[in-house]
């Protein structure tokens, strides 16, 4: 299978590059960026949230933030 993703076209990258792709692109990665360190609207995950769809922890304190123009700090690559 490799021989023939090779021969396709296909380039190796190891953990570094596929890690290095992801910073660039801004992809938030668990334990890195999406900790209890960082909201939700500060890593750039505010359209995974429904702020007016029943009740969660942190809700009130994200709308909140949302109403005031959103989060003074954002997580980007």
């Amino acid at each position: 299978v490799w021989g023939a993703l090779v021969r396709a076209g296909a380039a190796p990258a190891g953990e570094e590059d596929w890690e290095d792709r992801r910073v660039a692109e801004g992809r938030p990665a668990m334990g890195a960026e999406l900790t209890g360190d960082y909201n939700p609207l500060e890593a750039g995950l505010a359209h995974a949230v429904a702020l007016d769809r029943g009740c969660f922890m942190g809700q009130e304190t994200l709308a909140k933030v949302a109403g005031a123009g959103g989060a003074k700090q954002a997580l980007w690559g």
